[in-house]
């Protein structure tokens, strides 16, 4: 089976998702640039995939993750390039240091998406244990629930669960109804954790949002979020802003070295600019200009910066569009936004080459996923069959951005697979 790297997929019933790594928001309800004219649970909706945005370029997690899937991107193409004619669905064999990191994000992204419903009313214990193989410390993180049937579920704390109950923390600073309405895993996951085991952090969805962000600064997530919970419940009178503050003067283990948290996060951001230029056949206009604008030594983190105040509105997520724009976005119905920096939009070739590389390594890898279309086919307006047999040869769309970009027109596709 083919690895997968996006926990979301685009489906009817899903309101919104954000491709880790790709700066793309899909939303499947009303968006406005005005955001005073939209209805409070489509802004909720918006803030949810933008939070996964920043999460994506503002953390070291986020950064190797994107690292993985462009390395992952480019060493297909690299495959392809001797062949005239590709099967699909493809298949390569990834060099050991992609593998190695292929087998670093499977195990930091823990438990994902699941309709198990945990009885809150029954009692949970969690534990740790290490995992060997990794030139870093790496941990599995288990929390230990029943669920309405009794039955006994284990959660594995990583990646997914701490983005998505960020996500959905922060949404419901918008929107409070939002909670009830999502589903137990991964969303509610470390509300739950701390209501059983960390008394005097539960409740509090701000400093919950520092600690989830600052955890996704290692890349052990699960085992530093762990770490993170014990000492805030053991100082309740510490915010999660001062958390911060403490956590980015301290060390971070890179190639056997310990560095500061500062430069940790910078080599990494330069790693990742490094990866993008090996696919893109363009500047990194976009691309350059936002990673630069998260870097901690601009002594601005606009994710966490926007909290710290009484209230949270509209404008503090005008405040975090402000300073890091909007990547690119679509809406069910066609309708695109480009990419939107210092108040003016842009067409950035960067973002939409991006867009269109990771449609078709997508198609190409499996392209059982969407039952044979194009990742991007219920995304936009069009419904053609090359959208569902060929997409390679469809014109003017996202995917043959992706095609052309990295010098595949000439390629002949043939199919292995039976629709």
């Amino acid at each position: 089976m083919n690895f997968q790297y996006d926990e979301s997929t685009y489906e009817g019933e899903v309101r919104g998702a954000y491709k880790t790594g790709c700066f793309e928001i899909a939303l499947n309800c009303e968006f406005n640039m005005n955001l005073e004219l939209m209805k409070t649970a489509d802004l909720g909706t918006f803030l949810h995939e933008y939070v996964h945005f920043l999460q994506n370029i503002s953390t070291p997690w986020g950064i190797h993750a994107g690292i993985v899937r462009n390395n992952d991107l480019c060493e297909m193409i690299h495959s392809m390039e001797p062949l005239e004619e590709i099967h699909l669905p493809y298949k390569f064999e990834p060099s050991q240091e992609q593998k190695l990191r292929r087998s670093w994000l499977q195990c930091s992204i823990g438990t994902g998406h699941s309709k198990v419903k945990i009885d809150r009313t029954k009692a949970s214990s969690f534990f740790y244990r290490d995992i060997d193989g990794f030139p870093i410390a790496m941990h599995e993180v288990v929390f230990s629930v029943k669920d309405e049937n009794g039955a006994d579920v284990d959660i594995v704390i990583g990646a997914t669960i701490i983005k998505e109950s960020m996500a959905v923390m922060y949404q419901s600073l918008i929107d409070p109804d939002c909670v009830s309405e999502h589903p137990d895993v991964p969303y509610n996951v470390i509300q739950i954790w701390c209501e059983k085991h960390f008394p005097n952090v539960a409740g509090d969805t701000k400093k919950l949002i520092c600690l989830c962000y600052i955890s996704l600064f290692n890349l052990d997530p699960g085992f530093s979020l762990m770490l993170l919970l014990r000492e805030a419940n053991l100082h309740p009178e510490k915010s999660g802003i001062e958390f911060f503050d403490e956590y980015k003067e301290e060390y971070a283990t890179s190639d056997g070295k310990k560095v500061k948290i500062v430069d940790f996060f910078n080599h990494l951001i330069e790693q990742y600019k490094i990866s993008l230029r090996g696919v893109l056949p363009c500047d990194l206009d976009y691309t350059s200009l936002l990673l630069d604008r998260v870097k901690l030594e601009n002594g601005i983190v606009p994710i966490l910066n926007v909290l710290n105040t009484d209230s949270f509105g509209i404008e503090n997520v005008n405040s975090l569009i402000s300073y890091l724009g909007l990547p690119f976005m679509h809406q069910a119905d066609g309708k695109q936004f480009y990419t939107l920096v210092d108040g003016r939009q842009h067409s950035f070739q960067d973002v939409v080459v991006i867009a269109g590389n990771a449609a078709m390594y997508d198609y190409f890898m499996d392209p059982y996923r969407n039952y044979g279309s194009c990742p991007f086919r219920i995304l936009c307006d069009r419904d053609e069959p090359e959208c569902w047999d060929t997409p390679w040869k469809q014109k003017e769309c996202i995917f043959e951005v992706g095609v052309g970009s990295l010098n595949l027109e000439r390629k002949r596709f043939v199919k292995d697979y039976i629709q």
